[in-house]
């Protein structure tokens, strides 16, 4: 059954690449709003790090490739084993998904 196995290395590859495109163009209808929210993680000097949401503005809302970031919304601290573990408490993690989702049905509804 050897030929049944998918081969390692550039077929392989190029077939996931391959496959991930095809599922996503039938999941995704690529349509965007023009106004959305970045989010970044950088570490701060004290080695703890920064989650930054920031309110932003695509180039294209049909097929979005550039987006640019207008204004930071918001930000929270994380200490650095906290985030290494990933053992944000339920709080923590419910506070920043709500704080996400308030602000991009604030600014979906700029869309209308």
């Amino acid at each position: 059954m050897r030929g049944l196995r998918p081969r390692a290395g550039r077929r392989s590859a190029w077939f996931v690449r391959h496959l991930w495109r095809v599922i996503v163009a039938e999941l995704d209808d690529g349509i965007r709003s023009a106004q959305g929210v970045i989010a970044s993680l950088h570490q701060r000097p004290d080695g703890s790090y920064r989650l930054c949401l920031d309110d932003a503005a695509s180039d294209n809302s049909a097929r979005p490739k550039r987006w640019s970031p207008l204004s930071l919304f918001t930000f929270t601290s994380i200490d650095a084993a906290t985030l290494r573990e990933m053992s944000l408490s339920e709080q923590e993690l419910a506070s920043i998904g709500l704080n996400l989702l308030t602000r991009l049905s604030a600014l979906g509804s700029k869309d209308a």
